[in-house]
């Protein structure tokens, strides 16, 4: 049976996590994302207006919000809390004001640093959290795709 370190294994995910929301400060440690172009820093340069701003029947703050809330939801599975969730509650956000927008950044940004936490502390690596961890990753990806898109387009 081929095996990985589980310290590697566990470094690689947090590189690649810590590049979605915080960009990498050095072309040599970028991985996938150009320089500076991480959720923070991507919306970082968004008001609560543009947040707003409905395009493709959806919203940046709705993106945004779902991928904290999505990040909490498999942060807490890895950490065996298995509550039932209402998935749709994900996409409950769509407009937000300027204290909104603050809020809504500074919960993702704590969401961040929680499943960062879990990430390094986890000694279990099943497939199953392997695949939540991957998940995540992919998942945030995309959402920070998607968001660079639309505030390309607002």
């Amino acid at each position: 049976m081929k095996t990985i370190n589980q310290t590697d294994f566990t470094t690689a995910l947090s590189i690649l996590f810590r590049e979605t929301f915080e960009g990498m400060p050095t072309v040599e440690e970028q991985v996938f994302l150009d320089r500076d172009a991480g959720i923070f820093a991507t919306l970082g340069q968004i008001d609560a207006e543009r947040a707003s701003a409905e395009i493709n029947f959806t919203t940046i703050a709705a993106h945004s919000e779902h991928a904290r809330f999505y990040i909490e939801l498999l942060d807490n599975y890895l950490n065996k809390d298995m509550r039932v969730i209402d998935f749709k509650q994900g996409w409950r956000v769509k407009t937000v004001g300027e204290n909104e927008w603050d809020d809504l950044r500074g919960n993702l940004s704590k969401t961040y640093r929680k499943f960062s936490e879990t990430l390094s502390k986890n000694e279990e690596w099943t497939l199953d959290a392997i695949t939540v961890a991957m998940g995540i990753i992919t998942h945030t990806a995309y959402h920070l795709g998607a968001i660079r898109q639309m505030a390309k387009g607002v």
